[in-house]
């Protein structure tokens, strides 16, 4: 447990690490356990993890904001999303710590970045949720934009504007990127597929960084 990331290091003879058996941080998010182990001279060795810890830290990286316009409104909404995500957690028995860090445009942007706003809405997350604490991260939100809107203008906004949807499209050069990629594998997705996902809803977050603020 001195070495607090469980991981594998060798299948066959098995060297594993077990991880810390209790997250302490943020930073040591996910299910924390031990190994259960089955040695047998005349087959592979047996490791399988169990989660056991009372309290499991998680972060949560959710978008999609735009018709939400009222705190209430966003309350129910994490509260959906939190119970979709627990369904496809069905053996986590435990309590949880969440940090839920919000992308995209929302018209509470205002509202999500005063201090006063975001406590009262962590508290009452706490009890809507059913957990034992809520922080919120609403720095990557931004105001509602169109992007169509300046996707024809003659000027750098404009042209990256362009430049992204050629990327989307396959039809601009997205080899010169390929040193930057390292979340793609090639093996299982094609350079403009994998361009294509990730640069997908990047629109209204660069007029957002680019334009003159409101």
């Amino acid at each position: 447990g001195h070495v607090h990331r469980r991981q594998e290091l060798l299948d066959e003879p098995a060297i594993h690490y077990p991880g810390n058996i209790q997250g302490r941080t943020p930073a040591e998010s996910g299910p924390r356990g031990g190994l259960l182990v089955e040695v047998d001279g005349k087959h592979p060795t047996q490791v399988v993890f169990r989660s056991f810890a009372p309290v499991r830290w998680e972060t949560l990286d959710w978008a999609g904001w735009e018709e939400v316009d009222s705190l209430d409104a966003l309350i129910r909404s994490m509260a959906q999303r939190w119970a979709a995500w627990l369904e496809r957690e069905p053996g986590a028995r435990c309590e949880w710590m969440l940090r839920i860090r919000m992308y995209g445009g929302t018209p509470l942007w205002r509202t999500l970045r005063d201090p006063a706003e975001r406590e009262t809405l962590e508290s009452e997350l706490v009890g809507e949720l059913g957990v034992l604490d809520v922080v919120v991260d609403p720095y990557a939100v931004h105001a509602p934009v169109d992007p169509e809107a300046h996707r024809g203008r003659e000027d750098a906004l404009g042209y990256a504007l362009q430049e992204l949807e050629r990327l989307r499209s396959g039809s601009a050069d997205g080899e010169r990127f390929r040193s930057a990629l390292q979340g793609w594998d090639e093996r299982t997705e094609t350079l403009n597929a994998y361009l294509a996902r990730i640069l997908a809803g990047a629109d209204a977050d660069l007029v957002s960084w680019m334009r003159e603020p409101d």
